[in-house]
């Protein structure tokens, strides 16, 4: 599985934030909504209960009968005649604005019979819930509650969720930005940093970072240890240099006493010391050399011994 990095773990986290919260800001929504219907259903169920419809034979063209008395509400009454005719004894008026009736049938009236829909009214302006219960006639008695209060009610809520998640997703976002700014990119740069200093530039230095956050203290101790490791390297280097040095002149010097050594060996392989006075004195000589040889394989030994420290 691949592993992903800081920045795609905290934007992930935020979409997730966002996203929970969305579906949070829906089911409040969805279920105001419901609640509100739940209400007006009751209501329908108490109208429905109640005996209050007009029982006068009321005209067949639809209208209200004109002698009855206006009422202000907001529930709709009529009666749906097994004819198919629709006949109105109150209209929803609320503030001298009257509604239309709502668009029903008698499909839909045996539908509301069951339980209550929603329908929309005749010209469409706005819904009803609807209720219906049978009459001796074979038509239906109908109730209905316009749904305007509650769509409207439901587009608010719905308009405060949609800004309160806009605004909660820029505050998240904007912290993000924040974070990335102070603690993911300084990290970026000293991964890239880290790769110079690898590929073999000891001089790379982290870039100056606010020292009071934890990027700024990782690049400041990141730029502590490495003065100390190019210290360290240089002084390696150096030490290295003096080996070098070392070793030339030692081998230099070990070239004198080993030439008189040899040489005087030589002389007496060749028959050229042939006298006890000339013979002693190359002796005397061979010791000479081969103590200086000793003395500087001693050197030697003890400089190995005092770098092992």
């Amino acid at each position: 599985m691949r592993h992903l990095d800081l920045r795609t773990r905290l934007l992930a986290g935020i979409a997730l934030v966002v996203l929970v919260q969305a579906i949070i800001a829906v089911i409040v929504v969805s279920t105001t909504r419901g609640q509100m219907i739940d209400q007006i259903d009751e209501r329908l169920a108490v109208s429905q209960s109640a005996e209050r419809f007009d029982r006068r034979p009321p005209p067949r063209d639809g209208a209200a009968d004109p002698t009855a008395p206006e009422r202000l509400g907001d529930v709709y009454e009529g009666d749906l005649r097994s004819d198919g005719t629709l006949v109105t004894f109150f209209l929803p008026n609320t503030g001298g604005v009257e509604l239309a009736a709502p668009a029903v049938d008698a499909e839909v009236a045996a539908q509301a019979a069951i339980e209550p829909i929603t329908v929309d009214a005749l010209d469409g302006a706005v819904r009803y819930r609807l209720a219906t219960s049978p009459s001796v006639d074979g038509g239906y008695f109908i109730s209905a509650i316009p749904l305007d209060g509650v769509d409207a009610t439901a587009a608010r809520l719905t308009t405060v969720a949609a800004a309160a998640t806009a605004a909660v997703s820029l505050i998240l976002i904007l912290v993000a930005v924040w974070v990335l700014r102070l603690g993911i990119a300084p990290i970026k740069r000293m991964t890239a940093t880290a790769g110079a200093i690898a590929d073999g530039d000891l001089s790379e230095r982290v870039a100056d970072t606010d020292p009071r956050t934890e990027a700024g203290e990782l690049g400041a101790a990141l730029n502590a240890m490495m003065a100390t490791i190019e210290a360290s390297f240089d002084e390696r280097v150096k030490a290295e240099d003096r080996l070098r040095q070392f070793i030339a002149d030692a081998s230099h010097e070990l070239r004198t006493p080993v030439s008189t050594i040899r040489g005087y060996a030589e002389l007496y392989h060749a028959g050229a010391l042939s006298g006890q006075e000339e013979l002693d004195d190359a002796m005397r000589r061979t010791d000479m050399e081969s103590r200086r040889m000793s003395r500087l394989i001693g050197d030697m030994l003890d400089l190995a011994r005092l770098d092992q420290h």
